[in-house]
């Protein structure tokens, strides 16, 4: 039997949408980037080298994005699923305000708060 999704479950599901479509901006990063930046883009790639080897890695970007991607969306649910399952009963405001001000977070630490002042 399927359960009827609510506009709570979409937001989430939209929210892990939009983390991982926000990976296409990824190549246009300069400089360093900001730490959760690189904590996503060098998992990807460490996951990459080690299942293939660091040279692949370092030629094949298309499938170092996709894999960036998917790490990027885990990432968001490390915090996000908790948060999802906390508020999916609770007020249907207070919920939708939750996941989306979560999701900006989450988007803007990858791109603009707390930059890296290292790296590589």
């Amino acid at each position: 039997m399927r359960t009827p999704q609510t506009l709570v479950d979409r937001t989430f599901l939209l929210a892990s949408m939009a983390v991982a479509v926000s990976t296409a901006a990824f190549p246009s990063v300069k400089g360093y980037g900001t730490v959760l930046f690189q904590i996503v883009a060098f998992t990807a790639w460490t996951l990459l080298e080690r299942v293939t080897s660091g040279e692949y890695a370092s030629q094949h970007h298309g499938v170092l994005w996709i894999l960036a991607a998917l790490v990027n969306v885990f990432g968001f649910w490390i915090l996000g699923v908790p948060l999802w399952a906390l508020v999916r009963n609770s007020s249907q405001s207070i919920a939708l305000s939750a996941l989306v001000g979560f999701c900006v977070l989450y988007i803007a630490s990858l791109f603009w708060l707390y930059p890296a002042t290292v790296g590589p």
